[in-house]
């Protein structure tokens, strides 16, 4: 336990490791990524109801016709489950049910015309995601961070046949979103497990939402909500079983006594401690799969992606530069960049500057540059 004698350099030294490692630049540019090819299949594409958990449905059955069982038994969930999403995807037109010829009792399913194109869809996006990223790092670092990907996703223990081949099915220019989600997973559920076993048994992978949010000045559940495209009422719902835990406490935001910041309590901070020795054994684990070298040099495309993209806020947001990232992370880079012409157009319009614009254009664009900050 941290105790009365721990300083305050050690334990920000671990909110520090917690807060800047490769688990949290891997799973913040996968949430990126995810939510930006759910955004543009929904807006550029015309889907409705899709949810990210169908990806990997999708992504097996259009290798053939695949059973139930086969694709929970590749996914690792139970067959209630996969049988659940598989019947959510049929009521939405992407997948049909047909009956085995060898065997009229079993079901194998199928890509619908519908859920063909959803498929071809998303790969589109992906590709055009996948080139912006290339662009971001450069060509020759992001060819090394597909490279390092793939080696890796390869050797995981929970890669199956069935997972490799819709990796191998996937054109080479969108394979970034297949190998990415893949290495998501694995890192999340490794990390739930290993910090279970220091003594935290009561640990679910939706605390992620809440836990890696909160910085040395407390965290906001609206802020935790935008960032992970979820209600604020789902935060709270999280936020009061960590609370019910010891993990964490509400206490009145200095800044507006109306609102209420997350911080950790002493048990909090224990997990966080225990959280970054579990991310240590992880990277050994990962390192003994393709060699230190090779992870290194993962680990340092995925930071670069990360800083360059600035998926998400940072924690002790109060500059200007801060509230830059916030709008950001939120908005997304083309949302973000609209939003900058906005503010110009904006900045030109105001009293003492040159070429001011008329009242009613000012007024237009603070509207729209309000409509922008609250959508």
């Amino acid at each position: 336990m941290f105790s009365d004698q721990d300083t305050t350099e050690a334990m920000n030294q671990v909110l520090q490791r917690y807060q800047d490692n490769f688990p949290r630049h891997l799973l913040a540019v996968n949430r990126q990524l995810d939510a930006g090819i759910m955004e543009r299949l929904v807006e550029q594409r015309g889907h409705r109801g899709l949810r990210l958990s169908f990806e990997p449905y999708i992504s097996l059955a259009a290798g053939g016709a695949t059973r139930i069982s086969q694709i929970a038994d590749s996914l690792g969930v139970t067959r209630q489950a996969a049988n659940a999403v598989a019947n959510e995807l049929q009521s939405l037109g992407y997948i049909q049910r047909v009956s085995d010829p060898e065997d009229g009792r079993a079901k194998h399913l199928v890509l619908t015309p519908f859920g063909e194109q959803l498929r071809a869809d998303g790969l589109k996006v992906a590709a055009a995601l996948q080139t912006e990223y290339r662009r971001t790092l450069g060509d020759a670092e992001f060819t090394h961070c597909l490279d390092g990907l793939e080696s890796l996703v390869a050797r995981l223990p929970d890669t199956s046949p069935e997972i490799w081949l819709s990796i191998e099915n996937t054109p080479a220019d969108a394979r970034f979103a297949a190998l990415l989600p893949r290495l998501g997973d694995y890192v999340s559920r490794q990390l739930m497990l290993l910090t279970i076993n220091r003594g935290h048994p009561g640990l679910k992978l939706s605390y992620q939402q809440v836990l890696t949010l909160i910085g040395r000045d407390g965290g906001r559940m609206q802020t935790m909500a935008q960032v992970h495209k979820v209600s604020k009422q789902a935060i709270n719902a999280i936020a009061t079983e960590l609370q019910q835990l010891g993990y964490i406490e509400r206490r009145p935001d200095p800044r507006d006594a109306r609102q209420l910041l997350l911080h950790f309590t002493p048990a909090g901070l224990d997990l966080l401690r225990d959280s970054v020795n579990a991310i240590r054994e992880l990277e050994a684990e990962l390192a003994g799969m393709i060699g230190d070298e090779a992870l290194h040099a993962l680990k340092g495309c995925l930071r670069a992606l990360y800083n360059a993209l600035q998926p998400e806020p940072r924690l002790n947001a109060g500059d200007l530069d801060d509230m830059a990232r916030n709008l950001l992370s939120r908005l997304g880079p083309a949302r973000a960049r609209e939003l900058a012409e906005l503010l110009t157009a904006l900045a030109s319009s105001a009293p003492g500057e040159q070429g001011n614009a008329p009242p009613e254009t000012a007024g237009r664009t603070m509207h729209r540059s309000e409509e922008w900050i609250t959508s």
